[in-house]
């Protein structure tokens, strides 16, 4: 069976990063916490069409640990 793969934005503070080819982002989101200061990320599935960045928005929020939810 074929793993789902996603795409993810994650916001820094002043920029922003995509992350393509991401099959897990709580993973992605644990690396984070050890490398660098980030806010939160989002998780889109992959655009198939190639259009644009991100395909359709899971709906799936992932904070920092060291960033407090508002």
């Amino acid at each position: 069976m074929a793993k789902k793969i996603y795409t993810c934005q994650v916001i820094f503070p002043g920029k922003t990063a995509y992350y393509k080819k991401v099959e897990n982002p709580q993973l992605l989101a644990d690396y984070l916490d050890k490398k660098s200061d980030w806010k939160y990320l989002n998780v889109f599935e992959v655009d198939k069409t190639k259009d644009n960045r991100c395909g359709l928005y899971t709906g799936l929020r992932i904070y920092s640990v060291n960033q407090k939810k508002v």
